[in-house]
């Protein structure tokens, strides 16, 4: 089982990702939490998408997602990627993503 994402209107099925996907995405999976910016966020999540669907669709390159994408697509997208994450047991299910500028660490 896996995530699915719409991007220009179509349902993709994403599968859970492989290492060389998570490998190939993991400069914008660690940086995720800290973007604040929505055009960030969607950019990265391309990234990890077209990532994640290199093994079952491989024509859907990051460049080919930004051609498709709509803009009102992309809190989808961001809802997708968590999605992957989870499926692919980066995020522990029930987990919250960190937001930027949390801490898990107590001043008091």
């Amino acid at each position: 089982m896996g995530a699915n994402v719409v991007i220009g209107g179509t349902d993709y099925p994403v599968p859970p990702m492989n290492f060389a996907a998570l490998k190939a995405a993991w400069a914008d999976i660690k940086g995720l939490p800290l973007l604040t910016d929505p055009v960030d966020q969607a950019s990265a999540g391309i990234r990890i998408v077209a990532a994640a669907l290199k093994s079952t669709a491989p024509d859907l390159t990051a460049e080919a997602i930004e051609q498709k994408l709509a803009a009102t697509e992309f809190p989808a997208l961001v809802s997708a990627v968590v999605g992957i994450l989870r499926e692919s047991g980066l995020i522990p299910t029930g987990e919250p993503i960190p937001q930027a500028g949390s801490s898990t660490t107590s001043t008091t």
